[in-house]
């Protein structure tokens, strides 16, 4: 409440300005929180950067969109990439030469084989022909068919055809 000359009462609330219907001053506004704090947007962007950055994209998606069309009008197909076929292996090992990183090149030889192959070959001598590749253990029937196009055997008296 309020005494006639404009001081509040003694032990009552003070009344705000716009309750009690008067214009704040200047020195008053400052001193009070706006009722309604500013929008945080997008890295402290206002309203209208927003809509300018939306207009930009919307502009760079139609004229992205505008150039698919024309080039799928046109008729041009795409691009197709011609591959050769695989090519199998076009070499040939000396048997009695080769080092376990060539004999890893085979198909079903790995490198346990091939060190076994070459452990074999340094303690019995250099194989007399082709077939004397299955008395190392672990070369069997089907591993020899499936290397015997790729060997050859320089210093062989049989089984050189190949």
């Amino acid at each position: 409440m309020m005494v006639e000359d404009g001081e509040p009462e003694p032990g009552s609330l003070p009344v705000p300005p716009a309750a009690s219907g008067e214009v704040a001053s200047p020195e008053q506004a400052s001193d009070q929180p706006d009722a309604v704090p500013p929008r945080k947007l997008w890295f402290d962007w206002s309203d209208r950067d927003q809509r300018v950055l939306l207009v930009l994209a919307l502009l760079v998606f139609a004229g992205i969109g505008w150039h698919w069309i024309r080039w799928r009008s046109r008729g041009v197909e795409l691009v197709e990439i011609r591959r050769l076929p695989q090519r199998e292996y076009d070499f040939k090992i000396d048997i009695n030469q080769a080092t376990w990183v060539e004999w890893m090149q085979l198909p079903g030889i790995g490198e346990v084989l091939a060190r076994q192959i070459v452990a074999d070959r340094e303690q019995l001598g250099p194989f007399q022909q082709i077939a004397d590749l299955k008395r190392v253990k672990g070369v069997g029937t089907v591993t020899f068919d499936t290397i015997q196009p790729w060997l050859i055997c320089s210093g062989c008296k049989i089984g050189t055809a190949h």
